[in-house]
């Protein structure tokens, strides 16, 4: 049962249904669940994906999925995977910022990522 205090306090500030997706190289890796109704989601999910340039910084946008609509920007950050160390969990938080609204606090995005060189299989394919 919902009550006035709570559906007056989500029609102020609303609720969202992010999702996240990470690129490399201007190519999707990785896009994350939905989590619906929810303005401070946890994903709990884990990807591997081969890098081909660890140069390359990733980019990760979160999302508001909307029903028929187009989905509305949350916030984007970079990962500059030469920070991590080779082999080592490394837990990383970082800032969403809108280009457009830079003096905006949009949150920040948790989780943790780990850097793995190629195994010798992995350079002969």
């Amino acid at each position: 049962m919902t009550t006035l205090k709570k559906a007056i306090f989500e029609i102020k500030i609303g609720l969202s249904d992010p999702y996240v997706k990470f690129k490399c190289g201007g190519r999707l890796i990785y896009k994350s669940r939905t989590v619906y109704r929810d303005l401070n989601p946890v994903w709990d999910e884990s990807f591997t994906v081969p890098i081909e340039d660890p140069f390359l910084p990733i980019t990760i946008k979160v999302f508001d999925y909307d029903w028929g609509l187009q989905d509305d920007f949350m916030g984007a950050a970079t990962l500059d995977l030469t920070t991590l160390e080779l082999s080592r969990p490394t837990d990383v938080a970082l800032a969403l910022q809108d280009p457009a609204r830079p003096d905006t606090s949009l949150g920040e995005i948790l989780f943790t990522a780990t850097l793995y060189p190629k195994t010798q299989e992995d350079k002969e394919q």
